[in-house]
């Protein structure tokens, strides 16, 4: 009889342990994927800037050496003027590259919005709220700009769920239509109606209307079963997006 009571409480902690081993491993699995993907994100990451350094300053370097080969060629000749024409252009060219080197700068400094998601993320699931987004990977191809404020934007509108909110859950989704990038952040938490109340500059709500301003985007505010924002921002043209 003992040794009855003893198979059947041990095959009852074995069954209990079952499922929290499973916890762990899923936990330790999506931990991982995390990684995985933060990594893929930076090594794509420096693809792009290696392809864009080498389509754009690697030809521009191949003129700057072809114009000084020929202003010393006519230097020589005593052809003043055409060459100081080059030396001109050299002038300008090494100005262009000097500022797409800076916008390189610029966009390495910045988060991409799947970076932003990422570390948002592991924020969250420290204060148990659930992030659920839709349509993420369309974001990989937007303006770089973009990107970088809306990833300020999200992380403003993170810190308010988990500050103020009250929230178990908060979804972000993107998409694209009528030449204009849309986001909609919801929680279900008290509301902007609750927010309001209060010091509105303590939340963060100005800034998040100076950022979209910036890009001549439009925002609003609504209190609909927990705080929604709602994002609309043109799709800048071809011709002026230097992050292509």
């Amino acid at each position: 009889m003992n040794d009855l009571l003893s198979f059947i409480f041990g095959f009852v902690f074995i069954l209990g342990c079952v499922p929290a081993s499973y916890s762990k491993m899923k936990h330790a699995q999506l931990l991982q994927k995390n990684k995985r993907l933060e990594l893929l994100i930076r090594h794509n990451e420096r693809d792009r800037i290696a392809q864009q350094l080498h389509d754009n300053l690697g030809q521009s370097f191949s003129i700057l050496a072809l114009k000084a080969e020929l202003s010393s060629k006519l230097l020589d000749k005593d052809k003043l003027e055409l060459a100081k024409q080059q030396l001109d252009d050299i002038a300008e060219i090494s100005r262009n590259d000097l500022n797409l080197v800076r916008k390189i700068v610029t966009d390495l400094k910045s988060d991409t919005i799947i970076q932003t998601l990422n570390k948002q993320y592991q924020y969250l699931e420290d204060t148990k709220i659930m992030l659920f987004t839709q349509n993420e990977d369309l974001t990989t191809s937007w303006d770089r700009t973009v990107q970088n404020i809306l990833s300020q934007v999200i992380t403003e509108s993170v810190t308010n769920c988990i500050k103020y909110s009250n929230a178990s859950h908060i979804r972000i989704s993107f998409s694209a239509k009528n030449n204009s990038y849309l986001v909609t952040i919801s929680d279900n938490g008290i509301g902007f109606d609750n927010y309001l109340k209060q010091d509105h500059e303590s939340f963060g709500i100005s800034g998040i209307k100076r950022n979209i301003a910036n890009l001549d985007g439009s925002v609003e505010f609504k209190s609909d079963n927990g705080a929604n924002i709602f994002i609309s921002i043109p799709i800048p043209k071809k011709e002026d997006n230097n992050h292509d």
